[in-house]
């Protein structure tokens, strides 16, 4: 499979040989036994984007079905826009979650998906889900991958650099995001907060792209009980930004029923932008 990648150092074309990548000037990157290569120079030490516990919640949260209709949406966006020589690049990819509704998308369409996270815990996550895509640390601020060479991103939740988008994506290339509706969670936050608000609306309008389509999936989902409202509330940023006797409030319930909602988009990138 062809390369898309590119050195962090120097921003020359990576090959990729036996367990590791190396550029032409002679950077080198070893390939992890978990299948993924780490292009993320040193920020220091410390946990970059989301920890263990946060991935761990989120995976068993998300297989248990409960948002799988942004999931389906996602792939009936994907199956429309894609095409057998499409490439293909998650960005901010969890624990690969979406990844894998990806490649379900692609089957028989193409096979050059690329993935990504800023944190490792997340891409080892998704080396175990998705056997047959190039994964990397890398931060959505600094990609390391060509210019131009992107055909399809998509991006769920995640830090959002539209430079860069527009660097990597290829004339008239598509993106897909998903940004939280204004109710997302309500049920959520109306059990831990005493005045809680619901999420300011976002403002869909992207310079360099065309917003082609998109659509509100809302619905309302029943969790049984106390350990699956928690992994919820793990997975979210309010378990970190939340005082420990809130946090209680929500340890003591049963059950939950909250609105969850996703508003979907899909934009093309315009062909005279000066990235194209």
């Amino acid at each position: 499979m062809e390369q898309i990648l590119s050195c962090p150092v120097c921003a020359s074309p990576l090959s990729c040989e036996e367990k590791r990548y190396v550029c032409p000037h002679g950077h080198s990157f070893d390939v992890a036994k978990q299948g993924y290569v780490n292009l993320l120079l040193s920020r220091g030490t410390g946990v970059h984007g989301d920890n263990a516990l946060m991935i761990e919640s989120r995976k068993r949260f998300l297989s248990k079905g409960y948002y799988a209709s942004l999931a389906d949406a996602l792939s009936a966006k994907i199956a429309k826009y894609a095409n057998e020589d499409t490439t293909l690049l998650d960005v901010g990819c969890g624990e690969g979650y979406y990844t894998a509704h990806l490649r379900e998308a692609l089957k028989g369409k193409s096979n050059r998906i690329y993935a990504f996270d800023i944190s490792k815990d997340a891409v080892r996550a998704t080396a175990k889900r998705c056997l047959d895509t190039t994964l990397f640390v890398a931060s959505a601020y600094e990609v390391p991958v060509l210019n131009g060479s992107v055909d399809i991103a998509t991006l769920f939740f995640s830090p959002f650099c539209p430079d860069e988008l527009l660097r990597v994506l290829a004339p008239n290339g598509i993106l897909v995001m998903a940004y939280p509706g204004v109710e997302h969670l309500w049920g959520l936050k109306q059990a831990i907060y005493d005045a809680p608000y619901k999420n300011r609306p976002e403002d869909t309008r992207i310079e360099g792209f065309t917003l082609l389509e998109e659509e509100m999936i809302s619905k309302e989902i029943f969790l049984p009980d106390t350990e699956t409202v928690m992994e919820l509330f793990a997975m979210t940023p309010y378990y970190y930004k939340t005082g420990e006797k809130d946090k209680a409030k929500l340890a003591s319930l049963p059950s939950l029923t909250t609105e969850i909602q996703f508003h979907l988009c899909v934009y093309r990138k315009n062909y005279n932008t000066e990235q194209a």
